[in-house]
């Protein structure tokens, strides 16, 4: 399933969101950009590792078709739908 956390940072009266599947192997940090939504995948890899990608995202389509591209989304389709859902609700708020 899911889990959220979401931190306030005031000085850009800005949401950023931290949304991470139960086991904590694969989390999303979705930040509001001055050109739409900054968002980072990390997936850990035991024992020590980690794969980190980055992306701003400017339209709803591009963030979809990332997704298209992830295999992890088979394996989390309930943090997939809520992450996509987020990123298009920070789009559509002018983000």
């Amino acid at each position: 399933m899911l889990s959220k956390r979401g931190t306030t940072n005031r000085s850009a009266t800005s949401l950023t969101q931290r949304m991470a599947s139960d086991d904590g192997r694969l989390t999303f940090v979705l930040s509001p950009a001055l050109r739409g939504v900054y968002v980072e995948r990390v997936e850990a890899l035991p024992p020590s590792g980690a794969i980190c990608h980055s992306m701003l995202v400017a339209k709803a389509g591009d963030f979809a078709r990332f997704l298209e591209t992830d295999s992890a989304r088979f394996e989390e389709p309930g943090l997939y739908r809520s992450v996509q859902s987020r990123v298009e609700e920070m789009l559509y708020a002018g983000a």
